[in-house]
């Protein structure tokens, strides 16, 4: 089911012990976690056929008082005007009824929390989860996700944030008291330094080398100023239908030399691309964005501050299985914070 999206530049690395990283996803037969440099987690329950009309989406963050969210989403058909969503693990749980957000490409629902104990449990035990929006008399196609590998999900999401034998466990809790589960790891700082778009772009330094791939030849450059006499400037690489991907130099009283974005912990194939990028509308964030197909559920999102000196990775998400999950649920691998 789990697969590399295309256009990926990272590579996995070994960090040395202590040093922090961006983390990764884990699968599990129809399952997948991933967890960031804080230890928060998010776990995935997949249909087994690879179809995209649905998902679950458990999350948790590390910490002793750190409660578990699940969130239902399932495609529905148009003209439902106050529908709900059904659950059911047949023999295990339910069937209850949510009510239900969103829109297109899905409707989501909130489990409460006080059933989210008795859904957990059925996960572990159950073989499949079924999701069906109602609405009055009229019901949608059953959403049906796979519950193989959930167990093994979870106990994986307990035994990383340290609650394996504690009451806060998901699965199989122990006598520990809550207190045993250590604090979430402190996301490291970073001073941002406002970037802004040169439009029009003016002519770039010399030596800066085109890629002469005839897939950018309608596809300008893109300048950042980044101030103090600082500009970044970026050139199209190569185009494809949905990712182009930009080589990037970083232009300065000491010359032109490539730019680099290297996520912590990863050995990066070629450190000055990045695709799709985009400036955040408060210019602080270089964004990227590498989808794995057209409809946007795999691939993977960077956003990149510049700090005066270099290039920091300020958020990374990431998911390789191209399911149906939406790019704003993917996994958060890596976070900082704003001194």
């Amino acid at each position: 089911m789990f697969r590399t999206a295309a256009l990926g530049f990272l590579l996995l690395a070994t960090p040395a012990a202590g040093d922090p990283a961006v983390g990764q996803v884990v699968t599990f037969r129809d399952w997948a976690v991933g967890c960031d440099n804080t230890d928060f987690c998010a776990a995935y329950g997949l249909r087994a056929d690879e179809g995209t009309d649905g998902y679950l989406l458990l999350r948790r963050m590390a910490g002793p008082d750190a409660a578990a969210t699940v969130s239902l989403f399932a495609t529905a058909p148009d003209g439902m005007t106050a529908p709900e969503m059904r659950v059911e693990i047949p023999g295990g749980f339910g069937p209850r009824s949510y009510p239900v957000e969103g829109g297109y490409p899905y409707l989501t629902a909130e489990v409460p929390p006080e059933d989210i104990d008795g859904l957990i449990r059925a996960l572990a035990t159950g073989a499949r989860l079924v999701l069906t929006v109602v609405d009055g008399g009229r019901t949608s196609e059953p959403v049906s996700l796979s519950l193989s590998g959930a167990s093994a999900a979870l106990l994986y999401l307990d035994d990383r944030q340290g609650r394996v034998g504690t009451v806060t466990a998901l699965l199989r809790p122990g006598a520990g008291d809550a207190l045993l589960v250590p604090p979430p790891p402190v996301a490291p700082p970073v001073a941002r330094r406002r970037m802004t778009e040169i439009d029009p772009v003016p002519p770039p330094p010399p030596g800066l080398a085109t890629s002469g791939d005839p897939s950018c030849a309608e596809i300008g450059p893109l300048a950042f100023d980044l101030g103090a006499g600082a500009t970044l400037w970026g050139q199209c690489e190569i185009a494809a239908a949905y990712n182009t991907a930009f080589r990037f130099w970083l232009v300065d009283a000491a010359g032109v030399r490539p730019a680099a974005f290297i996520p912590p912990g990863r050995v990066v194939d070629d450190p000055a691309v990045l695709t799709s990028p985009a400036l955040d509308a408060d210019g602080l964030g270089l964004d990227a964005l590498n989808l794995g197909r057209g409809v946007g559920d795999c691939g993977d999102q960077s956003d990149w501050g510049w700090t005066g000196e270099r290039f920091a990775l300020l958020r990374y998400r990431e998911f390789e299985s191209c399911a149906g999950v939406l790019v704003e649920t993917w996994p958060v691998l890596w976070q900082t914070t704003t001194p």
